[in-house]
């Protein structure tokens, strides 16, 4: 019989890893202000990390997303790591996510008919990413593969660091000589000092009016498209938040909204969610159509 004690010891790998945690700051201050609307909450900061995922491509792995932030890794002791345009394509995607992002949120904030304490601060959240290169112990925790190890920790400990913005991309030295970053940008030189790290060398580069510029170019847009996106997105919203404030739908986080209910309670619940359903989405739609075609012409 194998010793699984044994088994374990096989499957632990150490790889030399380019570790990146994007989070969306201002998260906490968010959902602890919107509580009471915490459904919709969930909902824009789910539409937020998708939108982070699918903004990185293969060689970068999910390690796990981490409530507000998404860990993530590439192993440079692959052959893909190896080709020179796999850099210069991750190097790219970091900082084409800042952009993603921003226009994201803009376009939730711009087609937004709820007026909850959720949806109206959701312009707020930004994007700050950090980035390291170190080694990482890859080990097998029943079905799940964690990293771990002092460059790990190092990255995480990084999000509590001296920069004084809430949108910035920070990389540790190590790492910037393993990617292709623009030297062109402006890039500050800096040290976060840590009582059990050390000091770490960091260059930062902070975006400037992204969101206004995310708000200029989802102006330009079709009238058609502004309004098809609109309406997609509080479709989304209404849709999604429905089943879990009528406790039709658990949602673990959710600790303060009613998750049991009996068959009866439930019979009633659906009922009286498909009739409201067409009613709440006619007038959503009816609204922002009068809306969209109000600010294009007004902006224009």
């Amino acid at each position: 019989m194998t010793d699984p004690s044994r088994v374990t010891r096989l499957e632990d790998r150490e790889h030399t890893v380019l570790l990146i945690i994007a989070d969306i700051s201002g998260y906490t201050r968010f959902m602890t202000a919107n509580a009471k609307v915490l459904a919709h909450a969930q909902l824009i900061i789910t539409e937020l990390l998708e939108t982070i995922l699918a903004g990185f491509d293969f060689p970068v792995e999910v390690s796990k997303l981490e409530g507000d932030a998404v860990f993530m890794y590439c192993k440079m002791d692959s052959d893909e790591w190896a080709q020179a345009e796999t850099q210069a394509r991750l190097s790219k995607q970091l900082l084409a996510a800042y952009t993603s992002f921003s226009d994201r949120v803009t376009e939730l904030d711009l087609s937004r008919v709820c007026v909850c304490g959720a949806c109206s601060k959701m312009d707020r959240l930004r994007l700050k990413t950090v980035v390291h290169a170190g080694t990482a112990l890859f080990h097998k925790v029943g079905n799940f593969t964690e990293l771990a190890g002092v460059d790990v920790i190092m990255v995480h400990r990084l999000l509590k660091n001296s920069i004084d913005a809430d949108e910035y991309i920070l990389v540790t030295n190590p790492a910037f000589d393993e990617l292709s970053l623009p030297e062109d940008l402006p890039w500050t030189h800096s040290t976060e000092n840590y009582a059990e790290l050390g000091t770490i060398s960091t260059r930062t580069f902070v975006p400037e009016r992204e969101q206004q510029a995310a708000l200029a170019r989802l102006k330009q847009r079709p009238l058609l498209q502004k309004v098809i996106s609109a309406a997609g997105n509080f479709a989304r919203r209404m849709m999604g938040a429905q089943p879990v404030i009528w406790g039709m739908r658990k949602l673990p986080v959710f600790k303060h909204i009613p998750q049991v209910a009996g068959p009866t309670t439930r019979i009633i619940q659906a009922t009286l969610l498909a009739l409201m359903t067409p009613l709440v989405l006619g007038l959503g739609f009816s609204a922002i159509g009068v809306r969209e075609v109000y600010r294009h012409f007004t902006t224009h």
